[in-house]
């Protein structure tokens, strides 16, 4: 065979297993199944077996299908795999929670499973629930927290203290603080508004340097995991001379809404403090108390003479949707003692993420972008499942997704924000042979945001054509006395159809002159349809010879015939 054939034929049996991957029932199923498992679990632990948890789904299939489990994989879901035979998912690399996902309660990894073969797919969303151990201590920055109070301070005042980190959450997150017991300080414990407990050192009875000058107290933080772990650090209290008056604020706390895309240089607010006192003791600087995170200072700016505050980084509500500011305001005086502020910014959300579509085709060539199907297909047969996501919040994050594809392909909603694109009409290759799609996801914000995506559906070719003649039937004159192996004629047929389909043999049905076989006076070249004389003819012996034949298509099928008549002079 030519190589050019060769390389056809491959083609056509490869586009065939293609199409066969790409057929899928008319009644997909969606379900969810959750399961749960703690972090740090050893590599290989088995968490599930999908098959026992949704054999009241697989029940319905036929009994003698052999199934096989396929995870469509998103970036978090490499921790798992899935066991192809009985879809059991176990640990694959360890999972450590506070590095996936931090500070969020709920943390779990998402991923879809297919069955195959497609001509029974089904499809299941999987959420693995990764629960906190109590694997981290409350932690403090500092060893040591140096602290100056002037000894003019008055009963009942507050100084914030730097608050301790633990990456653990819920009953393993950090819960509370403690003091260790004396006479002159004792701490009360705060929540912000996020739910973080913080505590500030209070001071209990009026205070003399010249009897004490300072105190080193022990102060820890603690969880309540089982068992609670916990942190501590040194508090250097160092009681100073007295600058008789503070500054104080115009209000002891403030909220800021501040939308995300406020640019770089937005002012926030104008502090306020006022001292009473004359000359460098009522000259006050204005700063962030001493244990703000450094996100904070990354991204706020207080101008230290004037108090103004200014957004120095652009804040992103899908990272950080609040900030808990503390600031403060000291004089130049000597002992001073500064007064504190607390701002509470809520950043509000702008609708400025895109949709983002994914598109897996179950017939992709490898590049992702091509799907190939039979035209042979029937109508509904899965053709590429489409998720879409908006990191947005609120109708910034809704999102509504349409397809567009001449009505030959139909976008149906699975579940959540998965949809399946099926076959909606009979395709024919011969007529339509490639269709380009185009997804399209838009959110409900103001003003919309909208992502597109393109992929193209070939349409591969079967054998549903059959050869056809130019002619029904072919009358030939020619002279008696001829040569053997003489041309006679030449007969044609097309065949629409693709490669081996559209290929056609030619040949000669048996039948009989004056008693001896067709095949002793003609033949055909099967390859071209030239016929040609196999003896010399006379025409006072032979004066007409009628025969009939067929082409043969390359894939099989309808063979219809010709009727050829030969006459002599």
């Amino acid at each position: 065979m030519q190589p050019g054939k060769m390389k056809g034929l491959f083609l056509t049996r490869l586009w065939k297993v293609v199409a066969v991957l790409a057929l899928a029932t008319q009644h997909v199923a969606g379900k969810t199944v959750k399961y749960q498992v703690h972090e740090e679990q050893k590599v290989g632990t088995v968490i599930a077996r999908l098959k026992d948890d949704v054999a009241d789904v697989l029940a319905k299939l036929p009994s003698s299908v052999s199934l096989r489990f396929r995870a469509m994989q998103r970036a978090s879901s490499s921790f798992l795999t899935v066991r192809e035979q009985d879809g059991e998912i176990s640990i694959r690399t360890k999972i450590d929670r506070e590095k996936l996902c931090e500070k969020n309660l709920n943390c779990s990894i998402q991923f879809d499973v297919l069955t195959l073969p497609t001509e029974h797919l089904q499809l299941f969303h999987v959420e693995v629930e990764v629960l906190d151990i109590n694997d981290n201590a409350p932690q403090f920055a500092r060893t040591v927290i140096p602290i100056e109070i002037s000894e003019s301070a008055a009963v009942g005042a507050r100084i914030p203290l730097d608050s301790a980190t633990d990456p653990d959450v819920g009953e393993n997150s950090l819960y509370t603080y403690a003091l260790e017991p004396n006479n002159f300080f004792k701490i009360d414990i705060q929540s912000r508004t996020d739910g973080a407990k913080y505590a500030e050192l209070v001071v209990l009875r009026e205070l003399d340097r010249e009897v004490r000058s300072g105190y080193e107290l022990q102060y820890t933080a603690s969880d309540r995991g089982v068992p609670p772990r916990t942190g501590s650090t040194l508090l250097k209290i160092s009681v100073a001379d007295s600058n008789d008056n503070s500054p104080v604020f115009d209000k002891s706390s403030y909220v800021i809404n501040l939308p995300e895309n406020a640019p770089v240089g937005t002012l926030l607010m104008d502090l306020n403090a006022t001292d009473a006192d004359d000359g460098t003791n009522a000259k006050i600087v204005y700063s962030f108390s001493s244990h703000v995170s450094p996100k904070i200072m990354e991204t706020f700016k207080i101008n230290p003479d004037s108090g103004r505050l200014t957004l120095i980084r652009r804040v992103d509500y899908e990272a950080v949707n609040s900030y808990d500011i503390d600031v403060q305001a000291q004089d130049m005086g000597p002992n001073s003692m500064p007064a504190h502020c607390k701002i509470l910014v809520k950043v509000g959300d702008v609708n400025d993420n895109k949709p983002d579509i994914s598109i897996n085709l179950m017939s992709s060539q490898g590049n992702g972008d091509a799907a190939y199907i039979s035209e042979a297909s029937p109508l509904d047969t899965f053709v590429a499942l489409v998720r879409v996501e908006d990191l947005d919040s609120g109708l910034n994050g809704e999102v509504q997704c349409k397809l567009h594809g001449q009505g030959y392909f139909k976008l149906q909603k699975s579940y959540e924000n998965n949809y399946m694109i099926l076959t909606n009409i009979s395709l024919d290759r011969e007529k339509r042979s490639e269709f380009s799609l185009t997804v399209v996801a838009e959110d409900r914000g103001t003003p919309s945001l909208s992502t597109v995506k393109h992929f193209t559906v070939h349409v591969t070719d079967e054998n549903d054509n059959p050869p056809r003649f130019e002619k029904g039937q072919y009358e030939i004159f020619k002279s008696e006395n001829n040569a053997p192996g003489a041309y006679l004629t030449s007969i044609l047929a097309t065949d629409p159809d693709l490669d081996a389909n559209g290929q056609v043999s030619y040949s000669i049905l048996e039948n009989s002159v004056h008693g001896s076989s067709i095949s002793t006076y003609v033949t055909i070249d099967p390859s071209n349809g030239a016929i040609y004389a196999l003896r010399t003819f006379d025409r006072e012996d032979v004066s007409r010879i009628s025969f009939g034949g067929k082409p043969s298509p390359g894939g099989g099928g309808k063979t219809p015939r010709w009727s050829p008549n030969v006459m002599f002079s």
